[in-house]
């Protein structure tokens, strides 16, 4: 996935919503892909979300902002890292049996 970008959508039954958006974007760049950001959310209800019009705008603004980092092809410092120790392990060719092992 080098050099793609992904966002992160989470729903929960019971909270903890921030640790899980945290670590599937850490995931998204483990992969080599740039994590443009990430939204989620409890679920209030079947189909039913808490502060559901707030959480809606914010994952649509979230499309608006990867539909931009891709036409812009925007790479994110903080972000760099997690590309680098990637590089280091897989090498140019992609994922190998030793980061599998990881």
């Amino acid at each position: 996935m080098d050099g793609k970008y992904g966002v992160v959508v989470e729903t929960s039954g019971g909270g903890g919503d921030e640790q899980v958006i945290d670590y599937m974007q850490r995931v998204v760049g483990m992969l080599g892909a740039w994590s443009v950001g990430g939204v989620g959310s409890s679920i209030a209800g079947e189909r039913l979300f808490p502060d559901q019009d707030r959480l809606f705008a914010k994952a649509t603004a979230l499309g608006g902002e990867l539909y931009r980092a891709t036409l812009e092809k925007r790479e994110y410092p903080d972000q760099a890292g997690a590309k680098l120790a990637l590089s280091a392990t897989c090498g140019a060719g992609g994922f190998d049996e030793g980061f599998l092992a990881l």
